[in-house]
């Protein structure tokens, strides 16, 4: 006897075993969509130790589940999923942030395009802080998402919310946001996020900004009154004096701006790249973000520039 002439002898409509995956499984999704915490348990779906697993939402701690192929762990891993959506519906004040990292192929795709070589050779390079930069990275994306887009979904990470926050740990969102938003555009939702989350502007920056558009203009009217003698009765080699010293100044800290801040940004943001292996961001995205941050946020003893985990932790603490 065959397989489609047991399901025909069983009158069994559906094939209940072809999705490999629980996430592909349609006789699975469709018990997924009944109340799980009774339902079913009541037909059995549930692993006998689910309660274990998922332990106190209000106190978490780890629980690692192993098995091989078809054991049924992303069955529990959904499962997971439903049961924390149930108790931040019930439990308002007390929400658990989930934080879905499950989708490992694109993570590893990004890996050994930032490792190069052998793909075996680039796994066995894969450590734990790339894994933490993943978690990170899942997880910052999604809170800059939610405060960065209008009328998102996810009220409770509204940038209404974030803007209760105490100043320090919106400084902190912020520093996160730029070293770990895997957004569209990551370098340009940096501003838009401090802006959203009502962090006062960064005067020097955007000071610099000025000075770089306008610092010409005294420079061009002094050249002006020198060549046409604009101001009679003014000594014309004091204007000439006055428009070298001007242009003197505004050349050196358009090179400082241009050239020797950008230097610094673009190491600090090579750095970056080439410890978060698993972002797939460019030196200048980084740079480019970093420039909105206050000094003090991009100090390179803060950020995960080396391969010491003890900032992954700090970062995953903030």
């Amino acid at each position: 006897m065959n397989l489609s002439h047991f399901f025909e002898h069983w009158r069994i409509e559906e094939n209940p075993f072809r999705g490999e995956e629980a996430r592909h499984d349609n006789v699975f999704a469709r018990m997924a969509n009944l109340d799980l915490s009774a339902a079913a348990k009541a037909r059995g779906a549930e692993h006998s130790d689910f309660e274990k697993i998922l332990g106190d939402l209000g106190r978490p701690s780890t629980s690692i589940v192993f098995g091989e192929k078809g054991s049924g762990k992303t069955a529990i891993r959904l499962q997971l999923g439903s049961a924390i959506r149930s108790h931040n519906e019930r439990h308002p004040d007390r929400k658990s942030f989930l934080i879905d990292y499950d989708d490992l192929n694109s993570v590893l795709d990004r890996f050994h395009a930032a490792v190069g070589g052998d793909v075996d050779e680039a796994l066995a390079s894969l450590r734990l802080v790339d894994h933490i930069d993943a978690l990170l990275a899942t997880a910052v994306t999604r809170i800059t998402s939610a405060a960065v887009t209008p009328g998102s979904v996810e009220s409770d990470l509204s940038a209404r919310r974030l803007r209760r926050l105490d100043v320090a740990s919106r400084r902190t969102l912020l520093q996160l946001q730029a070293i770990y938003d895997r957004g569209d555009r990551p370098e340009e939702r940096t501003p838009r996020l401090r802006r959203a989350i009502g962090l006062a502007p960064y005067w020097r920056r955007l000071g610099r900004l000025a000075l770089m558009a306008l610092g010409w203009a005294p420079t061009a009217a002094c050249l002006y009154f020198w060549a046409f003698g604009g101001l009679q009765g003014f000594r014309s080699d004091v204007v000439l004096w006055l428009m070298i010293g001007w242009g003197a100044a505004y050349l050196l800290l358009l090179g400082k701006l241009l050239v020797w801040d950008r230097f610094k940004l673009r190491g600090l943001g090579g750095r970056l790249v080439r410890q978060l292996r698993t972002l797939g961001r460019s030196e200048r995205s980084y740079a480019d973000a970093l420039a909105w941050l206050e000094p003090s946020l991009r100090e390179p003893a803060s950020l995960p520039v080396t391969d010491s985990d003890d900032q992954r932790y700090e970062m995953l603490t903030r």
